[in-house]
């Protein structure tokens, strides 16, 4: 952001993820009031109501306005409450791949062991080449495997679920923006 705005804005980005003790409509009703813009990292892929299709990513919205009634979002514009927002926002840097889409790309010559060759331990501890066998192994309707079990695989995401709040580097907010701290950890289990 600062080399966009020729320095003149600057950004923090507090992470959601664990899930984090805020009252989330408060907590940017103050940030908002000092004239800070958030943008939310969100994934979409959380809190899919019963019978939707699930988003193929995730997305960012800039956040105008809060209410009553939840969220004002922009891109699309839309008021979420605050319950499924706050899903979207305590999410894992996860992302759900179709199954479909694996199957499209799959060709006989693909090195599927370099699925397990990745810097990222994410690979190995989500196991994503077995998901991937699975998902190829149910589709060739090899035996034993009951076919079209899993909708997606999982994969590790570069993005990380949150809000990044800007603010004019002039203005009397940037300093206690950039001075805030993390938002607090929630007292309650992780359930995923």
């Amino acid at each position: 952001m600062r080399e966009l705005t020729n320095d003149t804005v600057v950004g923090r980005f507090f992470s959601f993820y664990p899930k984090r003790r805020i009252n989330l409509t408060q907590w940017l009703a103050y940030w908002m009031a000092r004239d800070v813009v958030p943008l939310a990292t969100l994934n979409l892929q959380q809190a899919v109501p019963s019978g939707y299709v699930i988003p193929d990513a995730w997305h960012h919205q800039m956040i105008y306005g809060v209410g009553p009634k939840g969220v004002h979002l922009t891109n699309p514009l839309e008021c979420v409450p605050d319950a499924l927002l706050m899903q979207q926002l305590c999410s894992p840097s996860v992302l759900q791949v179709r199954r479909d889409d694996i199957i499209k790309r799959w060709t006989e010559d693909m090195n599927l062991a370099l699925l397990v060759k990745q810097c990222d331990d994410r690979w190995r501890s989500l196991n994503v080449l077995g998901q991937v066998v699975n998902v190829l192994r149910e589709t060739s309707g090899t035996l034993g495997y009951r076919q079209f079990l899993a909708t997606h695989v999982r994969i590790p995401a570069a993005y990380k679920a949150g809000i990044a709040l800007f603010a004019k580097r002039d203005s009397p907010v940037a300093a206690l923006l950039l001075a805030s701290p993390d938002l607090p950890m929630s007292l309650e289990k992780k359930d995923d």
